[in-house]
């Protein structure tokens, strides 16, 4: 009967594209899904054509319900809730009928979530991609791999995830079972550390795309023992931005400096600077500094030590406006 019922729910996406890390396709999917349920209009249409028989979506995260399922304390950002249901019915509109849940960087290392989306799922058509730090056993890994766990994720990208530095240790640990690595960096990142991904005894899978970032660069500075990068992009993206003012097409621009030093003692120095303003928008403006040291320490073992500073504009009462961290760590070169 009309009017009988709970209310509709709905999905509040409280920030715009403008954030330090990059934009987040699934605020602007859940942005669409809110405004069809508040209309009473269907969450999406079906194709005319569903995706052949066997089709698997290998890379997506399921958030929450929070009240079983918080996010971690350390998370960069708060996503609106994305349950398993809603991407069940998405699933067989598209006629996707395997799928990979992989473990997101703001529920930190309690997998939880993902196990439990793998569970519902099914182990006949799902697996799942974990997040670890040093305090998981191989017990711990077995028992995950009974449940569907199939790869270990790297994310240092946006961090919150299991920590470069052990790379190589995971990949031995996991080798036994099968499982592979999984990686989220950027372009230049992975250009990096390629050699180590290169000798790791197991599969590796780049994620994102590999980061590949458009735009113009220009290397400044190309010395031996010194480099600076600068580079600059154009953003576009429509989406749901919640302010007191109304929704935005925001068209904006990031500009990056990148700066290498090779100190005395084969000490280096890295420092970056990233700012994204948004041309027609100036409240959607968010910038991010990072400094740090890698000191040798012994023969290829060194200590490393970062400090990043993010600054985000006018943000969202779920969003801090400025976040500082120093991050220490020991780290071991393969070359």
């Amino acid at each position: 009967m009309a009017g009988e019922g709970p209310p509709p729910t709905t999905y509040s996406v409280k920030q715009s594209k403008f954030v330090v890390g990059g934009p987040s396709p699934a605020m602007t999917i859940n942005g669409e899904i809110e405004r069809n349920i508040v209309e009473g209009k269907p969450i999406m249409t079906a194709p005319r054509q569903k995706a052949p028989p066997g089709t698997c979506d290998s890379h997506f995260h399921i958030f929450g319900p929070y009240d079983r399922f918080p996010l971690a304390d350390s998370r960069r950002y708060d996503p609106p809730p994305a349950l398993v249901p809603e991407y069940l019915a998405m699933a067989e509109s598209l006629g996707i009928e395997r799928m990979v849940v992989v473990q997101a960087s703001v529920s930190g290392t309690d997998n939880a979530v993902t196990l439990d989306a793998v569970r519902q799922f099914g182990l006949h058509r799902a697996r799942g991609v974990a997040v670890v730090d040093a305090s998981f056993t191989d017990g711990a890994f077995k028992t995950m791999h009974d449940q569907g766990i199939r790869g270990i994720r790297f994310n240092i990208a946006t961090g919150g995830g299991t920590p470069e530095e052990q790379l190589s240790t995971i990949a031995r640990r996991i080798a036994p079972l099968g499982w592979h690595i999984q990686v989220y960096a950027d372009g230049d990142k992975l250009e990096e550390i390629a050699p180590v991904l290169a000798k790791l005894p197991v599969q590796v899978v780049i994620d994102h795309c590999g980061g590949v970032m458009s735009g113009l660069g220009w290397t400044a500075i190309q010395k031996p023992t010194r480099q600076m990068d600068l580079k600059a992009d154009l953003h576009f993206l429509g989406q749901e931005f919640q302010t007191a003012s109304s929704n935005e097409n925001l068209v904006g621009t990031g500009l990056t400096e990148t700066f290498k030093q090779t100190l005395p003692h084969k000490v280096v120095f890295t420092q970056a600077f990233t700012a994204n303003p948004a041309w027609n928008y100036e409240q959607a403006f968010t910038a991010s500094a990072t400094a740090g040291l890698n000191i040798p320490v012994y023969k290829r073992f060194s200590m490393t030590m970062q400090t990043s500073d993010s600054f985000l504009n006018d943000p969202a009462p779920t969003y801090k406006k400025n976040s500082f961290q120093v991050v220490t760590g020991f780290s071991y070169s393969l070359k």
